[in-house]
């Protein structure tokens, strides 16, 4: 089975067979568990094997690389957060940089977090969190990323942006539970039913009011997928990863077979080879006997090109660059040269800070109510993406400002310098102003 041909309406019959998930959750249900296998390196074996023989299968799992490459593009750097362009923290920014620090207490680590969310989402194609009140002494909330395996999203029938519930469905033991998360009060708070499967129907154990408008699970997509509540998978072409896989198991194969080559005799019987006392030399009575290597006439160039080929188009399909320092001397590229060779990954890292981006402006909002803090919008301030040079990005800036009617703001968010640093930079008189570094981005 692969991404290509998993056809949904086809469904594996379940191992539990009390099982209550409805079908449409069993058929997301294995197509996730079949993209973590592929991010995971438990990828179809393209060569059968005997027992006893060598195993000649070859796994180049880059599906996980193009998962982690993508992770990190998008929050390696991490990212921070602002109500406003003044340079002051306010009172809801002080509280965020509170919230949004390492917290053992609250076993809560935003890098961790927000990578966890990250994968979670470039595997499945749908990241999604939850929120939990403080626990009793604690004066925070805190968040968790959670499977998004275990989670049905209903949204309205007119409205698929509008959710009016969350259904988390798994099995703890030999238990069925479920917490079913709905809209209630015409969306200004959200009701909470724990509930346990008794084998016929759920059965409710607790009912817990979330006087909020804003449901405690929250999700995004990872790529866009119009008209859908869930979104698109980086690994939507994994099949690719088994095309390359077959290559390089059938090259693995035939070297075993054929990297030595075996040495022949014809014209005469095994038993007719004599062993003389030079160095090993075996004589043969015979005028018609021959000994011989057998040997490759042909190289694999051709298939270790056609290998090179999969694995090309699988990053070309997956917007992440292959680089290899055997063809690109990434020293010597200009800050212009790396966003050509990076431009499909950092258009698709701009789609992922629109969907992820507006998942942490709704999470924000929701942690300053929490924390009985002023309702107010939260912005997003990501860092730049790419390596930087910061004396390039310098000298850039100086050619691109001091260019005859170019507008300095608009040269340094080109050279790569965040928007607040850009005012700064665009209200002096002095062209040649170079902040230190590093610098962050807004809008790479």
């Amino acid at each position: 089975m692969n991404t290509r041909d998993f056809i949904p309406s086809v469904i594996t019959r379940s191992a539990d067979a009390l099982s209550p998930l409805t079908d449409e959750h069993k058929k997301r249900q294995q197509l996730y568990a079949l993209l973590w296998s592929y991010y995971k390196g438990n990828q179809r074996r393209p060569i059968k094997t005997r027992d006893g023989q060598p195993d000649d299968n070859v796994i180049e799992n880059w599906s996980k690389k193009i998962v982690n490459h993508g992770a990190n593009f998008l929050f390696g750097k991490g990212v921070t957060f602002q109500t406003d362009d003044n340079p002051e923290r306010n009172e809801a920014e002080l509280y965020l940089d509170t919230f949004w620090k390492d917290d053992p207490g609250r076993n809560f680590f935003p890098g961790l977090f927000l990578m966890q969310l990250a994968q979670n989402g470039a595997v499945t194609g749908t990241p999604i969190i939850r929120i939990y009140p403080p626990k009793p002494g604690d004066v925070l909330p805190y968040v968790r990323a959670i499977d998004p395996s275990i989670v049905d999203i209903i949204t309205n029938p007119d409205d698929v942006e509008h959710v009016t519930a969350y259904h988390l469905v798994w099995k703890s033991g030999k238990v069925w539970r479920r917490h079913r998360i709905e809209e209630d009060a015409g969306g200004l708070m959200w009701m909470i039913y724990e509930e346990e499967h008794n084998g016929r129907d759920f059965i409710v154990t607790d009912e817990i009011a979330w006087e909020y408008d804003f449901a405690p699970v929250m999700h995004t997509q990872n790529l866009i997928v119009a008209n859908e509540a869930y979104g698109a998978s980086d690994l939507q072409d994994a099949d690719l990863n088994d095309a390359i896989n077959f290559v390089a198991s059938n090259n693995n194969r035939i070297v075993r077979f054929h990297a030595h080559p075996k040495t022949i005799g014809t014209g005469f019987q095994a038993s007719q080879l004599t062993q003389t006392a030079v160095d090993q030399f075996w004589t043969i009575p015979g005028a018609e006997a021959k000994v011989y290597n057998l040997e490759m006439q042909s190289e694999l160039a051709a298939s270790y090109q056609h290998l090179r080929n999969l694995e090309e188009a699988y990053h070309q399909v997956t917007d992440v660059p292959r680089l290899d320092p055997a063809q690109i001397n990434l020293g010597a590229l200009s800050g212009f040269a790396l966003r050509i060779l990076y431009g499909p990954l950092l258009d698709k890292t701009n789609q992922k800070r629109q969907t992820y981006g507006s998942l942490l402006m709704r999470l924000n909002r929701a942690l300053l109510i929490l924390g009985g803090k002023q309702d107010q919008p939260v912005s997003n301030v990501w860092p730049y993406p790419l390596p930087v040079d910061p004396l390039a990005r310098a000298n850039e800036f100086s050619t691109l400002a001091n260019i005859p009617g170019v507008d300095v703001y608009e040269a340094a968010i080109t050279a790569g310098y965040d928007e607040p640093t850009a005012k700064r930079m665009a209200g002096s008189a002095d062209r040649t102003l170079i902040p230190d570094e590093p610098e962050t981005l807004q809008n790479a």
